[in-house]
């Protein structure tokens, strides 16, 4: 957590009350995955508390099985200073429900340039997922006329 929070004092303020008031989920995890920190819009969006999200494990506990493969090559792949492109997982909800995120993973490096841990901003998709299968939907209905 300490890394964090001086990563984003150094950015000043802003960046702070940004992350920690926006609307966009953040999450932050150590390179074993154990959650560090994340702000209110992220625990709204798990349906966890904090207490609780800080004794899980990302992706593991948090991520639809169908997923963890996949995002442990996203994980994998991220370097120091260059993050991942957009990929879509399955949330897992306290409540047991799921919902469609996308996420744009960065790495925190220390001087080395070894990993320190990980970071990624947290977009709900799920009106946007399920939107486009709708559509997906109707295409056929459409292609009769």
């Amino acid at each position: 957590m300490w890394v964090v929070l001086k990563r984003l004092h150094e950015l000043g303020d802003l960046a702070f009350e940004a992350i920690e008031e926006g609307v966009l989920s953040f999450i932050a995890f150590d390179k074993d995955g154990r959650i560090i920190t994340c702000n209110p819009a992220f625990i709204e969006l798990s349906g966890f508390s904090k207490q609780e999200l800080g004794k899980m494990k990302w992706p593991d506990d948090l991520i639809a099985e169908k997923n963890i493969g996949s995002i442990r090559d996203e994980l994998r792949t991220v370097r120091c200073n260059r993050g991942s492109d957009a990929h879509q997982w399955v949330l897992k909800r306290k409540d047991g429900s799921e919902c469609h995120i996308e996420t744009f993973l960065q790495a925190i490096c220390d001087d080395k340039s070894d990993i320190s841990l990980y970071y990624s901003f947290v977009y709900d998709i799920t009106n946007r997922v399920i939107e486009t299968k709708k559509n997906q939907a109707s295409i056929p209905y459409c292609r009769k006329f």
